[in-house]
């Protein structure tokens, strides 16, 4: 390949795509929505913050942490939902953990 096309060649290799990281990043994105929706149901159902974990236990499987196939956690003194971050990207914007709150007591 290189002696028949060598600037293709090597332009093929400096820009390989990464694939790798892009599992990561769309599963990262599933598991934020799922964490949309559950803090949906969370205000719209008017959930006290004491039932927020049994809640999220009994979930819909479709709910449950992309990466682990769990319930999400949660975080009891903050009101926050959680899963851990696997993509670079999110864990740039979150830190560890993809979360949001639920302002709710």
């Amino acid at each position: 390949d290189y002696l028949y096309n060598p600037v293709g060649t090597l332009l093929a290799g400096i820009a390989a795509p990464q694939y790798g990281t892009y599992t990561d990043r769309s599963s990262d994105l599933l598991g934020y929505s799922r964490l949309v929706e559950l803090q949906r149901q969370i205000l719209v159902n008017k959930t006290p913050r004491q039932d927020a974990a049994q809640l999220l236990a009994g979930s819909s499987a479709a709910l449950f942490d992309p990466h682990t196939n769990q319930a999400m956690g949660w975080n009891a003194k903050t009101g926050e939902i959680f899963f851990a971050a696997r993509s670079q990207n999110y864990r740039d914007q979150f830190g560890e953990r993809v979360r949001v709150t639920v302002a709710r007591d």
